[in-house]
């Protein structure tokens, strides 16, 4: 029997590990965007909604081809070598072995998943409204921030362009 493989829309919170503590925040930022839109351009990944925020990641995908795992590990992949890329800019690549990692292909120490289960922030970074049936101060906070983030896909929703090139998804549309 053939196993089945696990293709289709995903949501995940990713934290920056040990890596992200001496790269300024905008520079991780622009590495993890980097990283996500090299995974969209080869085809392999749709971004759905994402938030980068404060060595976290916040991401809403659709993976169409191969499995999500593997989808996920390539995107780990091209995070790495975008802080390769960083490091030899700087001509501080002595200082940042990453080459054992890559010859093993572990990527384990780019980020530690979590599951991703705020529905406000979900269906905020995905242009949705939040109806409630009264007035949340910690949701008007929520929404005004993330409508006002560089790096979140509020903007595309909005009708902006973030750094991130995202599959805008609107109500009941189905990607294919």
């Amino acid at each position: 029997m053939q196993q089945k493989i696990q293709t289709g829309e995903f949501s995940r919170i990713f934290v920056m590990n040990s890596w992200s503590n001496p790269i300024p925040e905008v520079t991780r930022n622009i590495i993890v965007a980097d990283a996500l839109n090299h995974c969209i351009e080869s085809g392999e990944l749709l971004v759905i909604g994402y938030l980068i925020k404060n060595q976290c990641v916040f991401l809403i995908g659709f993976s169409r081809n191969i499995n999500i795992e593997e989808t996920l590990n390539n995107f780990f992949r091209q995070v790495a070598f975008e802080i390769e890329a960083y490091y030899q800019r700087k001509n501080t690549y002595g200082n940042y072995k990453i080459a054992d990692s890559l010859k093993t292909g572990s990527y384990a120490y780019i980020f530690t998943p979590y599951p991703f289960t705020d529905d406000y922030i979900k269906s905020i970074i995905m242009g949705r409204e939040v109806n409630l049936p009264y007035y949340d101060p910690r949701l008007a906070r929520l929404e005004d921030y993330l409508h006002n983030d560089n790096f979140c896909s509020a903007l595309d929703y909005a009708g902006g362009k973030s750094p991130v090139l995202v599959a805008v998804k609107r109500k009941n549309q189905r990607i294919s």
